[in-house]
């Protein structure tokens, strides 16, 4: 019987112990789950703020490049806090939380509340049949 090289050992011992790594990380560390985040809705509240703030417009440019700096940071933080991808708003079907009134607070910001759905019409009345 032929003798493995010795070097072959150690590619060996190399490639059991990434596949033991990648095991322990897939068992202890999930993949962070989807979330969305309703940037127009972000960026209409800071447009709001700025506007109430009473900017003149060359004003206007800096607080908008400081108002995504601070929006990418708190973002970052939350996917970090939370294990999070988040993606924008339609970029996902359906069934993802979403962190937008979590990133607005952090923010300082107010979102406008969404009027409630109307009520459904009540259902007609079945009469039995004779």
């Amino acid at each position: 019987m032929a003798a493995i090289h010795p070097g072959a050992w150690g590619l060996l011992g190399g490639v059991a112990g990434a596949g033991a790594v990648v095991l322990l990380q897939q068992a202890f560390f999930a993949p962070p789950a989807l979330a969305t985040v309703d940037m127009a809705a972000l960026v209409a509240a800071e447009a709001r703020r700025a506007e109430l703030a009473g900017l003149e417009r060359a004003q206007v440019e800096a607080a908008a490049t400081q108002a995504a700096a601070r929006i990418r940071r708190v973002l970052d933080e939350v996917a970090a806090e939370r294990r999070l991808a988040i993606a924008p708003k339609g970029a996902v079907a359906a069934g993802a939380p979403d962190v937008t009134a979590l990133v607005a607070r952090r923010l300082g910001l107010e979102l406008p509340r969404r009027a409630p759905a109307p009520a459904a019409a009540p259902a007609p009345e079945r009469r039995p049949s004779p």
